[in-house]
């Protein structure tokens, strides 16, 4: 947030008689933005009532358009032709409705959009891949609702269940630890 803020005052016009809101236009993936940006920009509009953030979301590669000012993503095969700064870590933790966990033979869910996860879990930890039973999902959001529904064990960012595992909807894997599974990157045009 604090690299939206520096961003908006470089589109900020000088105007003495009024101040006028600077609108920063910011891409993100939609799990991102409704599991962490969603939750804090009503805490930044209120310390910085001069930014206006307008939220867009979309997925893969990025495409540069002059109408987006800012794109938040994880994958660098994403960025395209911008250059990103890292701005947060992403560790993956496995989770599962709290009383699905002790149950056996619960399915892995996986998630076409993330496939990498489990195969890097698993071998971490010396554990064979090819004897896991997965229930596949298109992306991170369906993955989460899948878990809380008791289907599986998911492995997902934290950042983005945190609320659910305070709230007891889901819990980690007991003895589970968890995957650096990447960062978060602000990217811009080189302007």
């Amino acid at each position: 947030l604090d690299s939206l803020e520096l961003a908006a005052r470089c589109f900020r016009e000088p105007d003495i008689a009024s101040p006028k809101v600077a609108k920063v236009c910011l891409d993100a993936t939609p799990t991102f933005a409704m599991h962490w940006l969603i939750p804090r920009l009503a805490g930044f509009r209120w310390q910085h009532p001069e930014i206006e953030v307008r939220l867009t979301t979309s997925q893969g590669v990025i495409v540069d358009t002059p109408d987006i000012d800012l794109h938040i993503r994880r994958d660098p095969r994403h960025f395209g032709a911008l250059s990103g700064e890292a701005f947060m870590d992403e560790y993956a933790v496995p989770v599962c409705r709290p009383m699905a966990g002790g149950l056996p033979g619960l399915p892995l869910i996986r998630m076409r959009s993330r496939p990498d996860l489990w195969p890097k879990w698993l071998a971490e930890r010396s554990l064979p891949a090819a004897q896991a039973a997965y229930l596949e999902f298109d992306n991170t959001i369906l993955a989460i609702q899948a878990a809380c529904e008791g289907l599986g064990i998911a492995l997902v960012p934290v950042l983005f269940v945190g609320e659910l595992l305070r709230n007891g909807a889901l819990g980690v894997l007991p003895g589970a630890s968890p995957l650096r599974s990447g960062s978060y990157h602000l990217l811009r045009r080189q302007r």
